[in-house]
């Protein structure tokens, strides 16, 4: 109540502060010229740009969803088709509570450079010629409001790199390796 009370007392000195003392009504008796009303509220309100105040990945949407098919990781346990409810974290994925951690993080790294966690890698990238396994994933659903249909593999260092942002929600490599021998 204390607020509202505030709030208006304020509200009331602003108007009084933007009608000036000098102003008569009409018909007063008064047949000086009347000062006009200036406008001192501004035409256009500025407008606040809520990508400043709140980053991207603090407000995720709810029913975040992703389906992960893991094909060649040399982990039977990894292979296979997984599904990642987060917001709260949730489906069969083994690790889902640390998936989605780390996919929150990955996401919230890449949107501070600028790009999208599931975006490919570009065409143009200057890719380390290092061979990371056989290992193959594809990545679909929703994320944050937006539709994901990503496809990962370890065929280069970017791509390896790549993959490597979404562990634990991907296999991790050093444990598809010791998984395979």
């Amino acid at each position: 109540m204390r607020r509202t009370v505030i709030a208006l007392a304020a509200s009331a000195a602003a108007l009084a502060a933007a009608v000036p003392a000098a102003a008569a009504v009409p018909g007063d008796g008064d047949t000086a010229p009347q000062p006009a009303l200036t406008q001192t509220v501004p035409a256009q309100a500025p407008r606040l740009d809520y990508a400043q105040v709140t980053p991207a990945h603090s407000a995720p949407a709810k029913h975040d969803r992703l389906r992960f098919t893991v094909k060649g990781s040399g982990n039977r346990a990894m292979n296979g088709t997984f599904t990642l409810s987060c917001h709260p974290a949730g489906g069969n994925h083994p690790q889902a509570k640390a998936a989605c951690d780390a996919i929150d993080s990955a996401a919230a790294d890449r949107a501070a450079e600028g790009a999208d966690l599931f975006a490919p890698v570009p065409k143009n990238a200057s890719c380390a010629m290092i061979h990371g396994g056989p290992a193959t994933a594809r990545v679909t659903g929703i994320w944050h409001g937006q539709r994901v249909d990503a496809k990962y593999s370890r065929i280069n260092g970017c791509e390896i790199h790549r993959w490597d942002q979404l562990v634990p929600a991907l296999p991790d490599a050093a444990k598809m390796a010791g998984e395979a021998k």
